[in-house]
């Protein structure tokens, strides 16, 4: 790609395509790098990409001279732009100079300037009076072109942004303020972007669908479901979603940030301290944290943990021998299958320990939680800090039976009596 502009506030990088469609991408940070990039060179269009240098929301004096660049760069070709976030609110503000056909923003914000939004919406008012230079309300740029806003409607502020600005909304219901990062993790972005962009209802609804089918599977859907949980007071829906969240991608560190203010509302302050030391990039670290889920009686949760860590470090042992603990802790039936693991861990490496643990299950005798390597203590986590824990699980304040569990959504709509909108 070409730098066709660059000056302390911003980069603008320019890819010639094959096809008569360009798109003009607003990334919301520096980080992104160049906002769709990927997805426009696979479609072969041409793409022009603006990428901050700082969170000035692209208001900034040199942003005209940016966008001059960016208009004779994609002369003769239909023009769409895109971004999402403040990414978002700069494909809405500058169409008009860009002279676009299409405007594509996820999340976008009308403005951030106290005096246009703080009765709805205080999340960056405090940067907007520091701006200067380009424009500062969205709806300048953007009226009398065709305008399509994607939002999950469940968030309020967004949805209020959403309304101010008009258009045809696409709503992506607990997708969060990422939007688009939701989608993306379902596998359907490129579908749902390019369906947006041809004005294709069919593959719309497709895409949609596919969204829909995928997102379970996704931790940006749980992490959503627990702020959303969080934000409601829901401290046990809180917990339970993080880690759902964290057993589908343990570096994401929101889902850690909520499972740790969650458990410290419910006054768990003693698993709280001990999840908030765990930075999960180890294999020890997965095992400490599928610990912390096992003397809860989280015996699934701590079993898809351990898959994680398998699938990361297949020639671990310490991940053989954490399966063995796991399966120890649930009891005598599942004692076979406890000394099959505590076996493979041997046969990586021959630890004193763990063939006591093979003794032990194959002796067919009661198990307790923490029989693992390192005499009772993973990752840090000692026997002084196990959880006092009711021999029955049920009655541990923190366990899944205290709540009758259906589908996410139906124990959202239960506890905060929303009306879950689809697209």
């Amino acid at each position: 790609m070409d730098v066709i502009f660059d000056s302390p506030n911003l980069r603008v990088l320019h890819r010639i395509g094959r096809t008569d469609t360009a798109w003009i991408t607003f990334a919301a940070s520096d980080w992104e790098g160049a906002f769709g990039d990927r997805f426009v060179e696979a479609r072969g269009d041409t793409g022009v990409f603006f990428i901050p240098k700082a969170d000035h929301w692209y208001q900034c004096p040199d942003i005209w001279s940016a966008l001059r660049e960016a208009y004779l760069a994609t002369a003769g070709r239909r023009r769409i732009t895109y971004g999402s976030s403040k990414g978002g609110f700069a494909a809405l503000a500058y169409a008009r100079e860009l002279r676009a056909d299409l405007i594509i923003a996820a999340a976008p914000q009308v403005s951030i300037h106290p005096d246009d939004v703080a009765y709805f919406d205080t999340r960056w008012t405090d940067i907007g009076p520091r701006l200067t230079g380009g424009r500062r309300e969205a709806r300048g740029g953007c009226a009398g072109i065709r305008t399509i806003v994607l939002y999950d409607p469940l968030q309020s502020a967004d949805s209020v942004h959403a309304a101010l600005i008009g258009g045809r909304h696409v709503h992506l219901p607990f997708s969060g303020h990422a939007s688009l990062r939701a989608v993306a993790q379902a596998g359907a972005l490129p579908d749902l972007m390019s369906a947006l962009a041809d004005d294709a209802p069919e593959r719309l609804a497709s895409a949609i669908a596919k969204l829909h089918a995928n997102r379970k599977k996704t931790p940006h859907y749980f992490l959503t479901l627990a702020e959303y949980a969080f934000a409601h007071r829901s401290w046990l829906a809180a917990v339970r979603f993080s880690v759902r969240a964290l057993c589908l991608d343990l570096s994401l560190d929101a889902a850690l940030y909520v499972l740790v203010e969650a458990l410290t509302k419910l006054e768990r302050h003693d698993l709280a301290a001990e999840v908030a030391r765990i930075t999960l990039n180890t294999a020890g670290q997965k095992i400490a944290f599928a610990f912390v889920l096992m003397r809860n009686h989280w015996f699934d949760d701590a079993e898809a943990m351990l898959y994680h860590a398998l699938a990361h470090h297949p020639d671990a042992p310490e991940v053989s021998s954490a399966f063995g603990t796991l399966y120890q802790a649930q009891g005598p039936k599942h004692y076979a299958r406890s000394a099959e693991w505590f076996a493979k861990a041997l046969a990586l490496r021959d630890e004193p320990q763990w063939r006591l643990d093979l003794e032990y299950v194959q002796a067919d005798r009661p198990a307790e939680v923490g029989g693992h390597a390192g005499g009772g203590s993973v990752g840090g986590l000692g026997e002084d800090q196990t959880l006092a824990a009711s021999e029955d699980p049920a009655a541990c304040a923190l366990h899944p039976a205290t709540v009758e569990l259906g589908t996410e959504e139906q124990l959202v709509d239960v506890w905060y009596g929303l009306k879950v909108p689809h697209c």
